[in-house]
């Protein structure tokens, strides 16, 4: 049995994974029991505290731009017979961990095309004697959507859901930015400020110096990684040593061309755990714009050069970038306008920070605020119980 059942879905990065990970986490610490359901494929190294069992579903992937077709781990098309064995797994996981919360990561203000299994996964719930608060967890922006997809999405919230926890800060964005409709959600909504993964992380006390290139887990990115390499030979090692990290999933081949007739002051390596204090003691950050990357950038109080995905119909990093761009020490590139001269006078101008007011304090506890409304929905659902 759970305290707390934990879905997530990942499907081309691993930063949903990481997140829910961090969350799980730290509502172990709080004391509470934990059975992450995760449906992309299997990542190594999550870190998870003892408290949090890992239900590991046969795992759906994607093709960047292409988030509608579901892939079976092989790359073949999931038929029929492949999401009736996941949902299977799905609700047997979750009979068995027979939860007091239940909570899904994005759904249902994402990942619609799962559907087929978290609709009844939400009424299996419903259907209890005492059935488990259900709760989602969202993060700060949502890709845009035709108001019948938002409305949708409004009227599954309003049906099934008793809290919508928002990871992120209002002060920086709120969630009617994205999703107009969010006022109608009423109590509902609560903020808990960003999930960071490296919690009150110190920065080293030492001079910054060198230039951290990083396209997170996900298989995005190359044109960036081309032009920073570019630049990279043209400025020398001016600014200190390049440190280029790709996700774990770019083929060796491909690895093997990067790595070609690097310059003396240049490494490409795949992530590396201790990714934070290199961003901490680091110059300069170039990556995309992703929730978990500006998290990091945030807490490490880096100058970046953010560079936002936007394959397919992708809007939300843009939005974050571009409201970041508003305060010294962050720049914004555009994939469509991404050369190696546009990233070459963008480093430029986010060392110098000219002509831009200071970021803000940003809150970044949303891993124990979250825990903590957690343990409280908990507690409420115990003196309820029949």
């Amino acid at each position: 049995m759970s305290d707390l059942f934990l879905y997530v879905q990942h499907l081309l990065g691993i930063g949903h994974l990481r997140r829910a990970a961090t969350l799980a986490n730290a509502c172990a610490e709080r004391g509470l029991s934990v059975t992450l359901a995760s449906g992309g494929r299997p990542v190594a190294s999550l870190g998870l505290d003892p408290a949090v069992t890992l239900l590991q579903l046969p795992p759906y992937r994607v093709r960047p731009g292409a988030f509608t077709r579901l892939l079976t781990e092989e790359g073949a098309d999931a038929d029929a017979a492949y999401h009736a064995a996941r949902l299977q797994a799905l609700l047997q996981g979750f009979r068995e961990a027979a939860p007091k919360l239940l909570m899904t990561e994005h759904f249902p203000f994402g990942r619609q095309q799962l559907r087929h299994e978290l609709l009844p996964l939400l009424e299996e719930a419903r259907g209890h004697r005492n059935p488990p608060r259900i709760l989602c967890s969202v993060r700060d922006i949502l890709q845009q959507r035709r108001e019948s997809r938002r409305q949708e999405s409004l009227d599954w919230a309003l049906r099934y859901y008793d809290r919508v926890l928002v990871h992120g800060d209002p002060s920086l964005v709120r969630l009617k930015r994205s999703f107009p409709e969010a006022e109608a959600l009423g109590a509902r909504l609560r903020y808990t400020g960003y999930i960071a993964q490296e919690r009150q992380a110190p920065r080293p006390e030492r001079v910054r110096d060198g230039i951290i290139v990083s396209c997170g887990g996900g298989a995005v990115g190359e044109r960036l990684l081309d032009c920073a390499l570019e630049v990279c030979r043209r400025r020398g090692p001016a600014l200190g040593d390049w440190l280029v990290l790709v996700g774990e999933q770019v083929p060796e081949q491909r690895l093997s061309a990067l790595r070609r007739d690097l310059p003396a002051w240049a490494k490409v390596e795949t992530n590396r755990p201790d990714f934070y204090s290199l961003l901490a003691t680091a110059r300069l950050s170039i990556s995309q714009a992703g929730y978990n990357s500006v998290v990091e950038l945030l807490q490490a109080d880096v100058p970046a050069i953010l560079v936002p995905y936007a394959g397919g119909v992708e809007t939300e990093q843009r939005m974050r970038a571009e409201l970041l761009s508003r305060f010294a020490g962050f720049e914004v590139v555009l994939e469509k306008q991404l050369t190696a001269d546009r990233l070459d006078d963008a480093i430029d101008a986010a060392l110098s920070g000219e002509g831009k007011p200071a970021r803000p304090a940003i809150d970044l506890s949303g891993a124990e605020r979250s825990a903590d409304l957690l343990a409280g929905e908990l507690k409420e659902a115990q003196a309820n119980a029949v």
